[in-house]
């Protein structure tokens, strides 16, 4: 059994001999007078005769880690002895000599290279595998060309004895070993986060230039920092005016300033990474101490903040969108008023802060947490397109049907203004409301809808990029010549869809702009609760009706009285408001509250 067991270990140690090599170019073995001699640092390779090795490495031109890890598979097909210069012949393959005076790699001679094979072939025979192509003795150079020979050993038969068992080792070494299989390698200038498994990332070097290029980087980063510095002056004191003068702003209003505090903590990231380095904010280290930027996990401590900044409150800020575009459609088309809303504020807050977490939970469970190569900002969907289309392109679609609210209530008050004007009622006060609401909604659904195609760009961009660079192992890898990558994409659309989501939050200043503003915080600054302003602007007190279902609704009663409505042939029931009496002197007058159209 035990005998059975190692054998079907070799065959798949030989398995993947054959796989790694045949995924080698032909002209492995051409020389280069370039690059520089290093010392041998494989574990294999210690005893060799020879110091001193070439890099990069004709055949792999992987870090020594990726090399190490490799050839730890030939450990097997070493210990069988099948020929005594099987370790000198592999060493010659993954670590070249190098001779100092003359910069170059030099592999085993082809006499070396038939020797080997002769005596190992059977090996591969014996499981009816094929001599790697790669491998083919007639490309190993020959004498008198620049090659190396071991020196003589003598031939004993116990060399030859492949299936001795003892060689091997342990059953527990040989489960260490046979552990991982040798896998597709990456690109040279990513970082194989796993060498051993088949479907490991390969992840960009840590300030690289994969995507963009370096002026690309700073060149948006220096727009990013501008408009976010205007987007959380402006979303800051929008929120300070609505804490100084909480009474002005009821619901539907007090959404939009949830909504500036979302995007003020949405914008801080762009700051962070003026205080700490790129390196800090989105990139983490491998166990072989290689600086990568991150493509899934939490292991940073700055990437996971940076995250919840710019993932959680952009999502909640969208929800709040939702928020105002429901309570905006009971006011506006049911006639609730604030205090009938105000209700069920409880669940409004449940329903967008909690389905905020739930899917910045669902990010940080499933390690979907990646870093922007533009940015060094840590979000999601950044890198996998997979991610971008579940946790961004289709919440954010979701969220723009509450545009269909604000069509419902929009079209409830032109109706109701179209009345009012029928009767002779001013209606400045209505107007202002509906340009206001009307033009707010321009300026969060335009820029959503543009963010929204930016992200839809980005994801035909990763369709191609993501097969290319992070999946490039599981695509077959860099070693058969594929994971082509395609053009880099248009930096401006990625900067054009932050700027976006900024101009978002710099519109929730529309409903701070006016005279009552300045009265607020005349009044905070200098506590003067009885300021004329405040006199001057204090609200009507607006009759309240219970309607059938028991809401509170009011339908916008004007502030004097109507002119009578034209007399109406044919019918003299005709529904208006009936003032129950006319004073002149300037005493407040009474209303019927028995009809309100």
């Amino acid at each position: 059994m035990l005998k059975d067991k190692l054998n079907l270990i070799l065959k798949i140690s030989l398995i993947n001999i054959l796989y790694l090599f045949t995924a080698v170019s032909p002209s492995i073995f051409d020389q280069t007078n370039k690059n520089r001699c290093v010392p041998v640092t494989l574990p294999i390779c210690k005893d060799i005769p020879y110091n001193y090795t070439f890099i990069p490495n004709p055949i792999f031109p992987h870090d020594p880690a990726t090399l190490h890890l490799q050839t730890d598979h030939f450990k097997p097909l070493i210990r069988t002895q099948c020929n005594p210069h099987i370790k000198f012949f592999i060493c010659s393959v993954f670590s070249p000599m190098c001779p100092e005076a003359l910069p170059q790699a030099v592999t085993s001679c082809k006499s070396v290279c038939q020797e080997v094979k002769r005596d190992c072939i059977k090996i591969f025979t014996e499981f009816d595998i094929q001599w790697p192509e790669s491998l083919d003795c007639d490309k190993f150079p020959e004498e008198p060309a620049l090659c190396m020979k071991p020196n003589p050993i003598p031939m004993e038969s116990d060399h030859y004895n492949h299936h001795a068992p003892q060689k091997y080792g342990s059953n527990k070494n040989l489960e260490t070993i046979f552990s991982s299989r040798l896998v597709a390698s990456c690109p040279a200038d990513l970082i194989n986060l796993d060498p051993a498994d088949r479907n490991a990332s390969c992840a960009f070097k840590c300030n690289s230039d994969i995507m963009f290029s370096r002026g690309q980087k700073n060149e948006s980063n220096y727009f990013l920092f501008v408009i976010a510095l205007v987007n959380i002056v402006i979303t800051t004191f929008t929120v300070l005016t609505f804490l100084i003068d909480k009474k002005r702003f009821r619901f539907p209003e007090r959404s939009i300033f949830y909504i500036a505090a979302c995007y003020t903590f949405y914008c801080l990231p762009y700051f962070l990474k003026y205080v700490y380095s790129y390196e800090d904010m989105g990139c983490s280290f491998t166990n072989g101490g290689q600086l990568y930027l991150i493509e899934s996990g939490v292991d940073n401590r700055l990437c996971a903040i940076s995250f919840i900044f710019s993932y959680y409150f952009s999502t909640a800020g969208s929800l709040w969108w939702l928020t105002l575009t429901l309570t905006w459609y009971l006011s506006a088309g049911k006639k609730w008023v604030p205090e009938g809303i105000e209700t069920f504020t409880n669940y409004l807050h449940i329903f967008t802060w909690g389905l905020s977490s739930i899917l910045t939970m669902a990010v940080l469970i499933t390690n979907k947490i990646d870093a922007s190569e533009l940015t060094g900002i840590c979000s999601v969907g950044n890198l996998n397109p997979f991610s971008l289309l579940a946790f961004v392109i289709l919440p954010k679609s979701f969220v723009l049907t509450g545009s269909l609210l604000v069509i419902l209530g929009f079209s409830s008050l032109c109706r109701e203004r179209d009345s009012f004007k029928q009767r002779g009622t001013d209606t400045t006060k209505l107007d202002k409301l509906l340009i206001k609401m009307g033009l707010y909604t321009l300026l969060f659904i335009g820029p959503m809808v543009i963010t929204l195609a930016c992200d839809f760009y980005h994801y035909l961009v990763l369709q191609e990029w993501y097969p290319a660079t992070i999946a490039c192992k599981m695509y077959g890898g860099a070693d058969k010549g594929g994971c082509r990558r395609p053009m880099r994409p248009q930096h401006e659309i990625y900067v054009l869809n932050i700027a976006m989501q900024m101009v978002i939050g710099i519109s929730t200043s529309i409903w701070i702009i006016s005279f009552k503003t300045i009265s607020s915080w005349r009044n905070f600054i200098c506590c003067d609760k009885n300021d004329k302003f405040n006199k001057k602007d204090e609200p009507h007190k607006v009759l309240l009706q219970k309607g059938n279902n028991g809401a509170m609704y009011h339908p916008l009663i004007p502030t004097a009285n109507p002119p009578p409505p034209p007399p109406t042939q044919g019918t003299s029931s005709s529904i208006h408001y009936i003032p129950c009496s006319v004073n002149n002197s300037g005493a407040p007058t009474n209303w019927n509250t028995g009809k309100l159209l």
